[in-house]
């Protein structure tokens, strides 16, 4: 069939734009206007050389003789095209992209797993050292090529597999991006429909990558159940103590009940690990409880410091104090604590509240930011996480219900300071 063809052959020329994925490895740690750049050089390298080869192809060899010598393709062709002396350079120039394909693997694993551990989706471990994410790595790239029995054409199958999800998602990341921060600045804006094209031919390529080697599929899902299960029980590692300790605590035998008491103390020891910041820019107590709740939802602490940055002490937010003492009531599992901090917001005063309370940037939560003043900018704010869209989108929507907590708040305060024992109910939230 032509057109089953025509889909396989697509599926297979995709993998030929390999390399966009290892560029956003290193954006973190490039200049300024760098990546785009080197998306474009990659884009006319990549198409300039995959239409060459094509034409090689076509005028240079027979089809059934390129077929017959795949897994050296291309210097079969420089034998073809030139002589035996290409052919010898093109073998030695893929070994080296070999060993340079190698590294940038490891050095890409590296700095991944340093930063799922820097959020918290990893073990700390990994942040502190890289050798056991290149042991590991090493140990799955050895495990998938003796299971694969080194068959080079299900070893590509494997990689399509992932390649073809990664480039998917990024796709689908513009989108999900564009629908959450829509008023975060970006250097480049491009019309929603080329993602979308660029997201179903990503599609077809890997439904035609799967249909050619269904056989190496479930391998591809096992190590990928695996690494997700691997992930989930780090990342749920509390609530599934909480859930083992209860059910030991209704074990019928003595040993069990004792071991209730060592699991729980673990839980409690995950919780109080580290804290978190949120910074808070206005006194808006319907954006605290979306806060709070985002941090109980996905964060495994009972402490979060609400900091306020303010310039003029005339300017400081009244009304924040007696609105994250209501949170505080509310959530008694979490420890809310407010903390007015002088001077202007930005790199700096980011990374002395990180030195001084040794939390990460990225264990710090701000809304969207919208100023594209150099200081003020994401990229200027040292690894924050945003987990919130722009402050000032509700504040109109939600000033009756603000109005109304603040004059909550300051009854429910001057009840609990005119009493000796201060009320556990809080007021009614909006």
């Amino acid at each position: 069939d032509i057109s089953k063809k025509i889909v396989l052959g697509f599926s297979n020329a995709m993998l030929g734009v390999s390399g966009f994925e290892s560029s956003a490895n290193f954006v973190e740690e490039q200049r300024e206007g760098v990546f785009p750049k080197t998306l474009r050089n990659m884009w006319y390298s990549v198409s300039i050389l995959n239409i060459v080869f094509i034409l090689e192809c076509v005028f240079a060899t027979r089809l059934e003789h390129l077929v017959q010598e795949r897994d050296n393709a291309l210097a079969y062709l420089g034998r073809q095209a030139v002589g035996r002396w290409l052919e010898i350079l093109v073998s030695l120039d893929a070994a080296m992209i070999l060993a340079a394909a190698i590294l940038t693997s490891y050095v890409g694993i590296g700095g991944l797993a340093a930063r799922m551990a820097t959020d918290r989706c990893l073990p700390a471990v990994f942040q502190r050292s890289d050798r056991l994410t290149t042991v590991l790595f090493m140990l799955t790239c050895i495990s998938l090529v003796l299971i694969l029995r080194g068959s080079s054409a299900k070893l590509s199958a494997c990689y399509s597999f992932a390649f073809l999800t990664v480039m998917l998602v990024f796709a689908l990341s513009l989108f999900v991006l564009q629908a959450n921060r829509p008023k975060l600045p970006r250097a480049l804006k491009n019309n929603l429909l080329i993602p979308a094209l660029a997201a179903v031919l990503v599609i077809i390529a890997l439904a035609g990558s799967v249909v050619s080697s269904t056989e190496v599929l479930p391998v591809f899902g096992m190590y990928l159940g695996i690494l997700i299960l691997s992930v989930g029980l780090f990342l749920y590692r509390l609530r599934l103590l909480r859930r083992v300790s209860a059910l030991v605590r209704l074990g019928l035998c003595c040993p069990l009940r004792s071991c209730a008491g060592l699991v729980a103390r673990l839980a409690d020891r995950v919780q109080q690990e580290s804290s978190v910041v949120y910074f808070s820019k206005t006194a808006n107590i319907c954006r605290l409880n979306e806060a709070i709740q985002y941090i109980i939802r996905n964060e495994d602490t009972n402490l979060v410091r609400v900091v306020h940055v303010y310039d003029d002490e005339t300017a400081i937010l009244a009304h924040l104090v007696p609105f994250c003492q209501m949170l505080d009531v509310i959530y008694p599992y979490v420890k809310v604590d407010v903390v007015f901090v002088k001077g202007r917001f930005g790199a700096p005063i980011i990374m002395h509240l990180s030195r001084r309370w040794s939390i990460p940037p990225s264990l710090m939560f701000i809304t969207c930011p919208t100023s594209e003043r150099e200081g003020r900018r994401l990229s200027d704010l040292r690894g924050v996480r945003i987990i919130m869209g722009h402050e000032e989108e509700t504040i109109e929507t939600t000033r009756f219900a603000q109005a109304q907590a603040e004059a909550e708040a300051a009854s429910w305060t001057s009840r609990v300071l005119a009493s000796d024992q201060p009320s556990l109910q809080p007021p009614s939230t909006p």
